[in-house]
């Protein structure tokens, strides 16, 4: 998993590896960012929301 981030009206983009992954199941954009349908989805989740852009 990665994290898309673009600038406003802009085309460009740069992927930030996260070092999470999933597969498309197992995750939803919710709240910035959600795991489920995985054994350890909340571990999973707060990882994902210690990285600062998640915030």
């Amino acid at each position: 998993m990665h994290i898309e981030v673009r600038q406003d009206k802009s085309t460009k983009r740069i992927l930030i590896p996260t070092g999470i992954k999933l597969k498309s199941s197992e995750f939803t954009p919710k709240n910035g960012f959600t795991c489920k349908n995985h054994p350890n989805a909340s571990a999973i989740t707060a990882k994902a929301h210690k990285i600062p852009l998640f915030r």
